[in-house]
């Protein structure tokens, strides 16, 4: 289908450079929201957006009481037996490592070393360095987030989560959530040691004001950690419309390297490092997407299938994984940055 906005001048969220348009899809292959949904990308910092941009109320639309982020949490993280084994051996590692010497483990070199191999690639953002009595905040946290175990390990920590439905689901399993947005971060000058944000900076439509109320909610030195998908990915390239992390309509941004450290740097941040990390787990999703449509599937869903399909995606999509990796053009961007200390 010829796009009607081939002659418009569309200029990039982030940089005001005109954009050129990429791609289009007529239906969202996580939750099956139909429609047509364009995808455009900036021709000086590589930022991939959405356009018409919608608006706060549009997305607010498009999620359904299933939504994975509006369960109700599980917010013990206290591990017994195999049961998160996972904390166990991260409560390993930021005790030898990241200042946490008040958690109840044995130091473990050993259990602290697999620990580190579990976060290696995202350390900052799962497990930020340790300040007594400091405080958290997770924003787009869904009903749970980060904030059962940023407490676990001693954190003052809390949510912000722009879904009334999310929030209520969190607050009724006992966590500090607060339903707002980003006026919320923007009432809450210097209030934070640490501000964390996990695939929820990309569903934001005014992400220039987003991180200027992340500067501002920080207290001076403090740190910031979000992680977004990238439009710098090799996914993005191979599997096109199929890439896990597009998410048209609810993704309204794809960030590149470039463009989200345009963004840090208008806000007043320092000390950015923004990092690529790829997932098996999406690459075999991609690629068992790709096959649906290409065999004409009605209405195929990511996500949906057996475990023995998955196993089998995931030995057939090695190759792109190993292309993200190797590459350095992984399928989502990590990046960590300080408010200055003065």
């Amino acid at each position: 289908m010829m796009n009607e906005n081939l002659d418009l001048a569309i200029a990039c969220p982030v940089c005001g450079w005109n954009a050129s348009f990429a791609m289009s899809s007529e239906e969202d292959y996580h939750y099956g929201i139909f429609g047509r949904f364009e995808l455009w990308c900036c021709n000086n910092c590589r930022h991939h957006f959405q356009y018409p941009m919608p608006t706060e109320c549009d997305l607010a639309s498009y999620y359904n009481r299933d939504y994975y982020s509006y369960q109700l949490p599980d917010i013990d993280m206290e591990p017994r037996g195999l049961r998160h084994r996972g904390v166990w051996l991260m409560a390993h590692y930021c005790r030898l490592y990241r200042g946490y010497r008040h958690l109840k483990v044995f130091p473990n070199p050993l259990l602290a070393f697999i620990g580190w191999l579990l976060v290696r690639k995202r350390r900052d953002l799962l497990t930020p360095r340790y300040i007594a009595e400091g405080t958290a905040c997770d924003y787009g946290c869904g009903s749970c987030g980060r904030v059962p175990f940023l407490r676990y390990c001693g954190w003052q920590a809390e949510g912000i989560e722009f879904s009334e439905a999310a929030a209520a689901a969190g607050k009724s399993a006992g966590l500090t959530i607060t339903h707002g947005s980003i006026g919320t971060l923007e009432d809450r000058p210097s209030t934070y040691d640490f501000i964390h944000s996990s695939h929820c900076v990309e569903h934001v439509p005014d992400v220039q004001r987003l991180f200027r109320a992340f500067y501002t909610a920080m207290k001076p030195g403090g740190t910031l950690a979000i992680e977004v998908p990238s439009a710098d990915s090799a996914a993005l390239r191979i599997y096109g419309h199929a890439y896990y992390y597009l998410g048209l309509p609810v993704h309204v941004h794809l960030f590149s390297a470039e463009s989200l450290k345009h963004i840090a740097t208008q806000a007043g941040f320092t000390n950015i490092t923004i990092s690529p990390v790829s997932f098996l787990f999406s690459h075999a999703e991609s690629w068992l997407l790709r096959r649906d449509l290409r065999g004409g599937k009605a209405s195929p869903r990511l996500d949906s299938h057996g475990k023995w399909a998955t196993a089998y995606a995931k030995v057939a999509s090695l190759g792109s994984f190993v292309q993200s990796i190797v590459g350095h053009r992984g399928d989502c961007l990590m990046l960590v940055a300080n408010r200055p200390s003065t």
